[in-house]
């Protein structure tokens, strides 16, 4: 990917804004005069960077005219702004309180002045960290030179304007706002080094980015941490600052976003954000250039050019301009000798379980590849200072801080055949302090709540609150690739619900098909609802228990695009679900979720539950794709004959569970220890645990593995000693002579090997 596609695409938005925002030019200004929306101006301040950019690439004074004619805008507004003050004309600033008229700026809605500062050259003419550092940037980018010393006095005045005011709405943490807060002081300071401001400018930028600079954001949303990640690249090259430790964060990002990306190329959403969104897109591309350049790294190259290319081909513009915020950056640091290569890894964990927390399936990095996104991040044991300062400041009572939603242990994304399955559910329809879709309830997992139902006609009703975020934790237990199937297994600690719930994720690579099962296991005995829930917006029954979920809508993909792509001829295509468990229940309820009506399915029950009991939620998910309808409903009489050969069992309390399903000629088994302790025998001993006390049937087999899968064909387990086939054993551990915790006495006892595969018909050698 060369920097001519970013040219070319820059220089077609610039065009389009110019055309499509400048006839409501006199409005937003009238707007902003009447209401002191400081937003109504918002498109110009990307419209200036963007050609900015240009003149910078190409160096044609046509684009530098361009750029002037939009800050002479701004020069307008502002000194039509102070005159309207001075006149007494200004509408927002005066206001009744109390049934009484008040005056004067302090009570206005930029109320952001420091104290007694009434002069009018101070007020803002639009939003600062997110319309206006903008233009600081792409003065940046074009340098002091193309200006006369006039332009340049009067860019001082309208600049410090903008700034001053951070002064007093300071925001501070490891997070978006405080370091976009940052990189705009931190530009004015270069800028006008001589202003009386520059130097506190610069102070508090070093202040306010300290916190950021070689430790992990607090954000868990797409968009969001792009902010942050694109602003610490940022800091770097106009500061002169470089560390080892900002480089292995901003590597780890860079790589995080490419290890996460959609079969389209574009990002999917977990948090605040929207699903293959372009602004997130353009936020990630600025900081990939930079350490693809440092790094000539060719896979992130390819990541780069993926999202860009699916952004342009299919239009994922949220905005037509709020979308600059990384593009720029991306298109001056771009280096075009890097040559992309396509990543060397399919599934993976994203990228790690202490910070990341996310693990992707895929079967290529193809358009029409399968993908699943599995998020259980929790809050996590760091950045504690910034959490807690953002909880008692501003009202945050329903995210997991900062732009969280309470998803752990939650499939993101489901896609398959150029079709997306399942999706997060959004962001908000507007500012709320309730759950609006960051609740647990809009989410695709399991969903616990203490007691029982009533008169509930359905799960959704009784889970359905007010949606406060409340503190879980969660950690991976473990995440493994065997040669026909990929597991993960995660845990949720839930104080609140006085209980904890596992969530195993199998993907059987042959058969195109996730098992998920979910095991609950209260600490105590106690009444219990609880239920696995899946979220779209055409879920329709097929028979009890199986329902067909369609494909994403056009219309629910292109909801938020400023240009809508022609809609592809293509059969519908669908992902079906089946449930497996004793004594579940369904509901099919209408929710608002993703800006319009959908389903909430769910397989619930709701029952008491005995001390030291666990149950188990066995979800199936087969994608029925294919390019004609032919070949769709061939693809869904198989996922049919798939789920009619679906068994469950468990042993007594749910101790043990074993899952069987039979696909295109395979036989498949799935054991799962729920209880850990199962093989313990004494605490005492060393090893604590034994063969004969640990080991459970799962169909064919016995072992004491905590997990085991086989298709028939091949079998493999994680965490065991032995694993017994028809009577035959297939593998066994060597046993040691293992000291016991008085360092005289040895028991001779085999220690488990943390994973084994082979074929059923071989013997494994030692």
């Amino acid at each position: 990917m060369l920097k001519q596609e970013y040219a070319q695409h820059i220089a077609e938005m610039s065009q389009r804004v110019r055309c499509e925002e400048w006839a409501e030019l006199e409005k937003n200004k009238e707007d902003f005069f009447e209401t002191g929306n400081t937003w109504a101006l918002s498109w110009l301040g990307h419209l200036t960077v963007l050609d900015a950019a240009m003149y910078h690439y190409t160096g044609k004074a046509e684009w530098l005219e361009r750029v002037k004619e939009c800050l002479g805008i701004f020069f307008s507004v502002q000194d039509e702004l102070v005159q309207r003050y001075e006149d007494g004309s200004l509408p927002f600033i005066y206001k009744q309180e109390d049934g009484k008229p008040i005056e004067g700026p302090s009570k206005n809605p930029l109320e952001v002045l420091e104290e007694n500062d009434t002069d009018p050259w101070h007020f803002q003419v639009v939003e600062t960290i997110f319309s206006f550092t903008p233009v600081l940037r792409g003065l940046y980018i074009i340098g002091r030179d193309a200006f006369t010393q006039a332009e340049w006095n009067r860019l001082e005045t309208l600049c410090y304007a903008e700034i001053n005011h951070i002064f007093r709405d300071c925001e501070w943490g490891r997070h978006n706002r405080a370091t976009l807060r940052a990189i705009a002081l931190l530009l004015f300071a270069r800028l006008f080094p001589q202003n009386a401001s520059a130097a506190r400018c610069l102070k508090l930028a070093d202040m306010l980015f300290e916190d950021s600079l070689g430790n992990w954001s607090i954000e868990d949303a797409t968009s969001y941490l792009g902010l942050w990640v694109n602003s610490i690249a940022e800091y770097t090259q106009y500061r002169g600052v470089w560390n080892f430790r900002i480089e292995q964060i901003l590597s780890y990002y860079c790589h995080y976003y490419t290890a996460m990306l959609l079969p389209s190329g574009g990002l999917p959403e977990f948090g605040d954000t929207r699903f293959d969104s372009g602004t997130s897109t353009c936020l990630s591309l600025g900081a990939m250039e930079l350490m693809a350049k440092r790094h000539n790294d060719g896979v992130l190259k390819y990541a780069i050019e993926r999202q860009f290319r699916n952004m342009v081909k299919n239009r994922t513009m949220d905005n037509g301009v709020q979308y600059e915020r990384g593009m720029t950056n991306a298109f001056v640091w771009a280096d075009d000798s890097i040559q992309p290569e396509e990543p060397g890894l399919l599934s993976c964990e994203v990228l790690d379980e202490l910070v990341g927390k996310k693990a992707v399936f895929r079967d290529g990095w193809r358009e029409d590849s399968t993908y699943l996104l599995y998020n259980y991040r929790d809050v996590g044991p760091y950045g504690k200072l910034t959490r807690d300062y953002l909880q008692n400041t501003i009202p945050v009572h329903a995210e997991k801080p900062h732009h969280g939603h309470a998803d752990e242990q939650s499939i993101c994304a489901l896609c398959s055949g150029g079709a997306v399955l399942l999706r997060d559910g959004g962001y908000r329809d507007s500012f709320t302090t309730n759950g609006h879709y960051r609740a647990d309830f809009y989410h695709n997992r399991l969903v616990m709540r203490n007691g029982r139902m009533f008169r509930e006609n359905g799960f959704l009703e009784y889970a359905e609150n007010i949606g406060d975020y409340l503190p879980v934790r969660t950690e991976k237990l473990f995440f493994h690739q065997f040669a026909g199937a990929e597991v993960i297994k995660t845990r949720l600690y839930d104080d609140f619900h006085n209980a904890d719930a596992d969530r195993h994720i199998v993907y059987l690579k042959a058969a195109n098909a996730f098992v998920v099962v979910d095991t609950v296991h209260p600490r105590a005995a106690q009444e219990m609802t609880t239920g696995v829930m899946y979220h779209a917006e055409h879920i329709s029954p097929v028979e009890p228990g199986v329902y067909r979920v369609q494909e994403e809508t056009a219309e629910g993909l292109m909801h938020f695009h400023r240009y809508k792509s022609a809609l592809r001829a293509h059969a519908q295509q669908s992902l079906c679900i089946a449930f497996a468990g004793e004594g579940v229940s369904y509901s099919m309820e209408a929710q608002r979720r993703n800006y319009r009506q959908e389903t909430a399915l769910s397989c619930y029950t709701s029952r008491y539950y005995g001390a030291d009991e666990y149950y188990s939620y066995v979800s199936l998910l087969i994608p029925e794709t294919g390019e004609t309808k032919q070949e769709i409903e061939a693809q869904r009489a198989r996922a049919l004959g798939i789920v009619h050969s679906l068994r469950t069992a468990h042993t007594r309390m749910g101790r043990s569970l074993t899952v069987q399903l039979k696909a295109d000629g395979l036989e498949y088994t799935i054991g799962i220890q729920c209880d850990d302790g199962a093989c313990i025998e004494d605490k005492n001993l060393r090893p604590t645990y034994s063969y004969e006390v640990g080991r459970a049937s799962y169909g064919a087999f016995e072992t004491d593995a905590k997990f085991l899968v086989s298709d028939g064909r091949t079998y493999g387990m994680i965490d065991g000693s032995r694993v017994d086939h028809r009577g035959k054993t297939l593998f066994s551990a060597y046993p040691n002579r293992c000291n016991q915790l008085d360092f005289v006495t040895v028991l001779q006892r085999a220690g488990t090997w943390g994973s084994y595969e082979d074929v059923l018909a071989g013997q494994p050698e030692h």
